[in-house]
């Protein structure tokens, strides 16, 4: 990608993938979870309020969506699906609480015209910050500023619950294996992910879906890891 680019946006790349290294390594020293994700957001918003003239290929930002909902796909397995039926009067009452305070306050904002159009709801929306900015895009939003305050909630919340957690919960939690970087239980299992992930992103982007790439593989390999025989294959360097 470098050689076909000015030598100034090589120079812009190159500088911040440094410095996001370098935040990712500090957060890992104190164990902050997402610390990689959170080093990444930190170092592109720096980047952003400096006027860096960065711009990613929306085609490989789509496929970037793919792969985030197979990650998040990960986490949504039958059992964890099942809890939530079983007591889904008390998961629904408290998702249409937060959605309408949130709704609430970001209808408050745009009627006071404190930000451009529907910034602010898109903004305070509670749900995945990716599916947010990307339908705020879909709808005319001010994408940067969305993404500003949906990703300083992420960086908020993590910072709270961490700090939370280890002062005034009193459990040890059971030890994390390290990933392992390069392994590659089933070549064949990473390509069904990679077509799912790609495939959902691609088809999604062109049936205008708001958040389908995001959304589309995330449906997807639900559907996969959860009635397939086949397993789901997300390695830790991808």
């Amino acid at each position: 990608m470098f050689p076909v680019l000015p030598q100034s946006l090589r120079y812009s790349w190159i500088s911040l993938a440094l410095v996001s290294l370098v935040l990712a390594l500090i957060l890992s020293v104190f164990k902050l979870p997402a610390g990689t994700l959170l080093a990444c957001m930190l170092a592109g918003m720096l980047y952003s309020a400096r006027g860096a003239p960065l711009r990613i290929q929306p085609r490989l930002f789509v496929l970037a969506q793919g792969l985030l909902g197979c990650l998040i796909a990960k986490t949504l397995e039958l059992h964890v699906l099942a809890k939530v039926a079983s007591d889904w009067p008390i998961f629904l009452s408290i998702a249409l609480c937060v959605l309408a305070s949130s709704s609430g306050l970001g209808w408050l904002l745009m009627r006071s015209n404190v930000l451009p159009g529907t910034t602010a709801i898109w903004g305070l929306a509670p749900g995945a910050a990716s599916a947010m900015v990307l339908m705020a895009e879909d709808y005319g939003a001010d994408v940067r500023l969305v993404a500003f305050m949906q990703y300083l909630r992420v960086v908020i919340v993590t910072a709270v619950a961490s700090l939370v957690a280890h002062l005034w919960v009193q459990h040890t939690a059971a030890p994390v294996p390290q990933p392992q970087w390069h392994f590659v239980i089933s070549p064949l299992n990473l390509a069904l992910t990679l077509l799912i992930a790609f495939g959902g992103a691609t088809s999604a982007r062109l049936l205008k879906l708001p958040g389908g790439p995001l959304l589309v593989p995330m449906v997807l390999a639900i559907a996969f890891q959860n009635w397939s025989t086949a397993q789901r294959e997300l390695p830790h360097w991808l």
